[in-house]
C-alpha cells in the first residue's frame, strides 16, 4: 500500500485497512497459540490501535479499545505490569484530550485514575495526573478522600504514598497550606508499622518542624527517629551539620557521637571538630551538670535497642 503524500490526511480506505490490520494483530496476540514475539508486544499494538482510533474517529472509540484489552488482561489473572502500562496509556490519552479539547469530562479521567490507583497505588503517573486533574476543580477534600481511600490504606501504604500525600497537602493551596494537616500526615506516617523505619520521612518531618519555627519539637522527633532507625547515619549527622545544630548542647552531641560508635557507624571527622565552639559557650556549672547526668537521648535509644534485641 502506497503512503499518502506528506502532510495529507490518509483516505478512508487506508484508515479502514490500518484499523483492520491492528484488530487482527491484537486478536492473534491474545490467542493461546500466539508467537512470543507478538505476545510480548500486545500492549504496544493496543496503543497503536487506540491512538489511531482517537485521531481518526473519537475519544470514546479509543477508550473502548483500551477497555476491551484491559478486560482481556484481567481475565488472565490479577493485576499485572501489562495492565499497569495499559492504564498509563489510557490516562495519557485522556489527559492529552483535556489539554487540547474544549469539551471534555473531568470525571472520565478521574474514573480511570481511581480505578488504576486501586491496583497500583504507588504509580507516580497515576498519582500526579489525579492530583493535577482534581486541582483544576478546586475541590480539595476530593483529593484528600481519594488518597486516604486508595493510597494510604494501613495494610498496603508505603513511604512513597505518604510522601505524595504530604506533597499534595502542601500544594493544594501553596500560598497558605494547612500546617496542621501536613503535620498530621507526617505523624501518621512515622507511627505506621510499615513506614516508621523510613529515613526520608523522619528527615523531612524534622526539617518541616524546623521551618515551622519549632526546634524543640524537631529535636524530640530526632530522638524518636534514632530509636526507630538506629542504623541511619544521616539522622545522627542532622544534630551536627543540619539546622538543628545550634539547639544541641555539647554533652548531647557527645552522646550522639558515642551512639554512632556503638552502632559501628564510621565517622570521618573527629568529635572535637564536630562539637567545636560548644564548650566555650557554656558555663562551668553546665559542664559539671552534663558530666553527672546521663543524656536522655542516649538512655532512651539504648533502652529501646536492648528491648528490640530481647528474645520473643
Amino acid at each position: 500500500m502506497l503512503s499518502p503524500p506528506s502532510g495529507s490526511r490518509p483516505g478512508q480506505a487506508a484508515l479502514l485497512t490500518a484499523k483492520s490490520h491492528y484488530r487482527q494483530l491484537l486478536e492473534r496476540a491474545n490467542s493461546e497459540d500466539a508467537p512470543q514475539a507478538l505476545f510480548r508486544h500486545r500492549v504496544s499494538i493496543t496503543f497503536c490501535s487506540a491512538l489511531l482510533a482517537y485521531l481518526a474517529d473519537d475519544l470514546d472509540t479509543s477508550m473502548t479499545i483500551l477497555d476491551k484489552q484491559r478486560m482481556q488482561l484481567r481475565s488472565e489473572g490479577k493485576a499485572s505490569a501489562e495492565e499497569e502500562e495499559l492504564l498509563a496509556i489510557q490516562a495519557k490519552i485522556l489527559f492529552r484530550h483535556t489539554q487540547t479539547k474544549t469539551a471534555f469530562r473531568p470525571g472520565q479521567l478521574r474514573a480511570v485514575l481511581e480505578s488504576a490507583l486501586e491496583d497500583f497505588p504507588n504509580n507516580s503517573i497515576f498519582l500526579s495526573l489525579h492530583f493535577y486533574n482534581e486541582l483544576r476543580t478546586r475541590i480539595e477534600n476530593r483529593v484528600r478522600r481519594a488518597l486516604d481511600n486508595l493510597v494510604l490504606k494501613e495494610d498496603t501504604v508505603t513511604s512513597e504514598g505518604w510522601l505524595f500525600a504530604i506533597y499534595a497537602e502542601l500544594h493544594l493551596n501553596s500560598r497558605n497550606y494547612n500546617a496542621e494537616a501536613v503535620r498530621s500526615l507526617f505523624e501518621r506516617a512515622v507511627e505506621n508499622t510499615r513506614t516508621k523505619s523510613s529515613v526520608s520521612l523522619w528527615s523531612l518531618f524534622i526539617e518541616f518542624e524546623v521551618k515551622q519555627g519549632r526546634p524543640l519539637r524537631a529535636k524530640t522527633l530526632l530522638q524518636r527517629a534514632l530509636v526507630e532507625c538506629p542504623w541511619a547515619k544521616d539522622l545522627y549527622m542532622m544534630a551536627f551539620t543540619g539546622s538543628l545544630r545550634s539547639d544541641f548542647r555539647s554533652n548531647e552531641l557527645r552522646n550522639i557521637h558515642r551512639l554512632l560508635l556503638e552502632k559501628g557507624i564510621r565517622v570521618h571527622t573527629s568529635l572535637d571538630d564536630l562539637v567545636s565552639g560548644w564548650k566555650s559557650e557554656e558555663s562551668e556549672d553546665e559542664d559539671m551538670e552534663e558530666a553527672e547526668t546521663e543524656d536522655t537521648l542516649y538512655a532512651q535509644t539504648l533502652a529501646a535497642e536492648r528491648q528490640r534485641l530481647l528474645p520473643i
